[in-house]
């Protein structure tokens, strides 16, 4: 994963962590306290407290339902986003791999056209020298043949 991929999926997961933490506070007020609303409307069964004060109280704890509803939504999607994040980067390892083999073997195509070239080129220069069964230098040849090789001179003296 790229270093902008994994600081990205780091500041998503740090999101994650704060949006889970505040649903788990949300979460644990509900357990350790009885909801206020409830509480008020037990008084308003007493006649103690008006109606306003309890639709009040109830219309708050539907507000906070819903923001945690949210919150869990956020949790979801913000998780969704790091998941989409690590595929991208998957997914740009893959196309790198991919585009990397396709040059590979296009060089080493190029490689062995060019070994080829060579072996003939220096096939063609081993032709075109002219060797002679002995050691020594070749004055006035008579012989222009490609390939082909003489017979010793023989001295006439």
């Amino acid at each position: 994963m790229s270093k902008v991929g994994w600081y990205r999926t780091l500041v998503i997961g740090g999101i994650v962590a704060l949006l889970e933490a505040l649903c788990l506070a949300g979460i644990i007020d509900k357990i350790t306290m009885p909801a206020p609303h409830i509480i008020v409307r037990d008084l308003w069964r007493k006649n103690l407290v008006q109606i306003q004060r309890v639709t009040a109280l109830e219309r708050d704890a539907a507000r906070l339902e819903g923001e945690r509803g949210s919150l869990v939504s956020s949790i979801a999607q913000t998780k969704g986003k790091i998941t989409e994040t690590e595929l991208q980067a998957l997914q740009i390892d893959q196309d790198l791999r991919t585009e990397v083999g396709k040059e590979l073997a296009e060089i080493r195509r190029k490689i062995a056209e060019l070994v080829e070239r060579k072996v003939a080129a220096e096939d063609q220069l081993k032709r075109i020298d002219i060797r002679a069964p002995q050691d020594g230098m070749v004055h006035q040849s008579s012989v222009h043949t490609v390939g082909a090789s003489s017979r010793r001179a023989r001295r006439s003296c």
